[in-house]
């Protein structure tokens, strides 16, 4: 070709070429999302950003680009990404789920009305010209042996690159500017229209899953004594920090005899939309693949009603929303939201004090615990143990010891409660067979490894602080054979998939749905 014959004298390997169109995309069209981030990042950490995305998206090119098919899918995501980011960086428009869905809607006369000199010459620009100059690319195409090794060497390299970079440097600040910051989610390219466009298929899958109709078939067991079984969905709360730790951050709920303290268990999510649902429900870790799923089908609340259970749902974790996550509680009656835990428990205390023998009784606390980045708002000024503390919203502005020194006087205030509880159970146990459990939702990351808060990773690459949870059980004095059963377990590899049915097996409901080998209370 004459025009690429003149603008080279020789052909040049096309992975060459990759890193090019990766360093083009990641550098001309997401002037927006740079620029917004120098408001709260310095220059050389945006520039380290900026390193990170261009690997980043060599990495992914690398995987996608197959020889002579290369120019095809650079040319593709060129002229994709020129379109897109005229909305972007000209109309200051994000790309959200909403708008991909007004793409799809738009009619002819609607496109021709953005049809404008302005938008021509954007595309001709940023979109014409380089997918020529990607055409006319003399690209070389070595041997298949040598091609595959070579890639295989600039897919680790990439990868090596992006994983490190992120992980000693920008993924902390990152994650956290992404999570607080929601308009930079829609303004980066490639990423935020694919990202959107996987959200809205998973919103239309969402109205499209038929409801699912489980334990309609259950019946409770008549025992002497009626039960009371209190379970708090805790939040936040990693295994290592009451394990194996310098500082006793559980002296109180410790102390009570007939407690199991599970050194070995795993959340099924590390975000709350996805964990508490699952737990609630019959999925599991594996089966739990839309995070909509609890919408549909009925869960343990609904089995205890229909039993007889007086259940209770009470809730600081949802916010000005006042909606209990996945609608896990929306067909209950008893439903009580609060704007922090010490309301919460103090409700609860209420509740408590005039039960009916006659009857059992589930209450669900799900409180907001250990919740990041703020964990110095998570507990009252005299709670303050460990100092000096984290007093800013951003933890990367923090000292290690400031922000795990919040972190654990929050964890503190959590056994301050759970042993209030724990005390006005026990001073019913005269009428009732009392259980407290204690799971939190996920884990969390303080710092290690460049990692913050939760649910920055998927599941699958999330490390152990994130997906290792505390969990506990205390049993009253009447249930000593529960708690030796549950108490044999107490190192076992377990997981929020048992607490479904366990949850059955304590209320002794039987239903075909319930499995015995994922009741922990069920001797094998």
């Amino acid at each position: 070709m004459v025009f690429g014959g003149s603008m080279f004298k020789r052909k040049i390997s096309y992975h060459f070429l990759i890193f090019v169109v990766a360093c083009f995309i990641a550098t001309c069209f997401n002037q927006n999302f740079f620029l917004s981030l120098l408001n709260f990042f310095s220059p050389s950490k945006t520039i380290l950003t900026l390193i990170f995305m261009s690997s980043f998206i060599a990495f992914c090119f690398e995987i996608l680009c197959i020889r002579k098919i290369s120019k095809s899918i650079l040319i593709l995501f060129v002229l994709f990404c020129a379109f897109i980011s005229y909305f972007i960086n000209t109309l200051q428009v994000g790309i959200t789920p909403d708008l991909v869905q007004s793409f799809l809607n738009t009619n002819f006369s609607e496109v021709s009305s953005f049809i404008t000199p302005s938008i021509i010459t954007h595309l001709a620009i940023w979109g014409l010209l380089p997918s020529l100059i990607i055409l006319a690319f003399p690209a070389r195409y070595p041997k298949l042996i040598k091609d595959i090794f070579l890639k295989v060497i600039l897919i680790f390299l990439y990868a090596l690159i992006s994983f490190s970079l992120w992980s000693f440097n920008i993924g902390k600040d990152l994650i956290y500017l992404l999570t607080t910051q929601h308009n930079l989610q829609h303004i980066v390219l490639p990423i935020s229209p694919i990202r959107s466009a996987v959200l809205l298929y998973a919103q239309k899958q969402k109205l499209s899953i038929p409801y699912q109709k489980i334990g309609r078939d259950a019946t409770i067991s008549e025992t002497p004594k009626k039960k009371i079984l209190v379970l708090v969905i805790g939040e936040s709360l990693r295994s290592s920090q009451i394990h194996q730790y310098a500082r006793e951050l559980l002296p109180q709920t410790k102390s009570v005899s007939q407690l199991v303290n599970f050194s070995n268990f795993s959340s099924c999510g590390v975000i709350t939309a996805i964990s508490v649902p699952c737990m609630l429900t019959h999925y599991t870790h594996d089966t739990y693949t839309n995070r909509y799923l609890s919408n549909f089908t009925d869960n343990i609340l609904d089995i205890t009603q229909k039993v007889g259970v007086k259940t209770y749902w009470l809730d600081s974790n949802s916010g000005e929303a006042k909606d209990c996550i996945g609608g896990i509680c929306k067909r209950i009656k008893e439903v009580y939201y609060f704007n922090s835990d010490t309301l919460l428990f103090r409700k609860f205390g209420v509740l408590i004090q005039d039960l009916n023998p006659q009857s059992n009784y589930f209450f669900i606390l799900h409180t907001f615990g250990s919740h990041g980045p703020d964990y110095f708002n998570r507990y009252p000024a005299n709670f303050e143990y460990f100092k000096p503390v984290c007093k800013e919203k951003n933890p990367n502005l923090c000292t290690s010891e400031e922000l795990i020194n919040a972190y654990d006087n929050s964890i503190l205030y959590t056994d301050f409660l759970l042993m209030s509880a724990i005390q006005k159970l026990q001073s019913l146990q005269k009428d009732f067979d009392v259980s407290l459990w204690y799971i939190s939702d996920h884990g969390e990351s303080l710092g290690e490894m460049g990692n913050y808060m939760h649910g920055g990773l998927p599941y699958s690459i999330s490390p152990k602080n994130q997906t290792q949870v505390a969990a506990l059980a205390w049993f009253g004095k009447s249930l000593k054979s529960k708690y030796m059963t549950f108490k044999e377990k107490e190192h076992s590899q377990l997981s929020q998939d048992y607490i479904f049915h366990s949850i059955l097996g304590f209320f002794e409901i039987k239903t075909k749905i319930y499995e015995k080998k994922l009741d922990i209370g069920h001797l094998h």
